[in-house]
């Protein structure tokens, strides 16, 4: 590598480290570039007009246009899976400039054990801006989406098991994109940055 290139990575390096929205408007330069860990799908799908509630309100899945939404399956006590992956999506959110950071949207699959606001205040502990929420037409949303999740019989009780992918709301609401497990924070941020900037 020659001493220019060597001044010129060193450069973009110590504007991208001083500030979090250099760095978000220069991934979002990339958004011809390939995604790494999310796959758009051929084109989007309208979900079903369910109903979520936050504990707080409920409100129509329709109504989470206006921005980019990643959607979780999980429950409260999930004893790996839930826990890190909405860890890994915290930070994959943080490194965004503020406007161009995604909704993150748990959503239990655990109805029995996690009435709200229980839910919502486990997406919280995670992020303050997450949303948790139930809803009763849980099993319409997560055909809908090809999230499988059963409930399994353990020795001390239940357990859920779940899909671990995350599926991608675009701005109107509608199915766009998923990212399945290994997941990589760097690599979410980057793919989010693109879609986000994508017109």
């Amino acid at each position: 590598m020659t001493p220019r290139r060597i001044a010129a990575f060193t450069l973009i390096a110590a504007l991208a480290a001083g500030s979090g929205y250099l760095f978000g408007q220069k991934l979002a330069r990339t958004a011809g570039a390939e995604l790494q860990t999310v796959t758009r799908l051929p084109g989007t799908r309208a979900l079903p007009a369910v109903t979520l509630d936050l504990g707080d309100r409920k409100f129509l899945l329709a109504d989470l246009g206006g921005r980019w939404t990643v959607l979780f399956f999980g429950f409260t006590h999930c004893p790996d899976l839930c826990p890190a992956t909405l860890a890994l999506l915290a930070r994959a959110v943080a490194t965004l400039p503020e406007a161009q950071r995604p909704r993150v949207l748990l959503i239990s699959v655990d109805p029995e054990r996690d009435a709200q606001p229980k839910v919502a205040a486990f997406a919280r502990w995670f992020a303050p801006e997450f949303l948790g929420a139930t809803s009763t037409e849980l099993p319409a949303l997560a055909a809908a989406l090809g999230a499988p999740y059963a409930r399994s019989t353990t020795s001390d009780g239940y357990t859920m098991d779940h899909s671990g992918a995350l599926f991608l709301l675009d701005q109107s609401g509608r199915f766009a994109a998923v990212a399945t497990p290994p997941l990589d924070s760097d690599k979410l941020a980057a793919d989010l940055a693109v879609l986000v900037a994508a017109p």
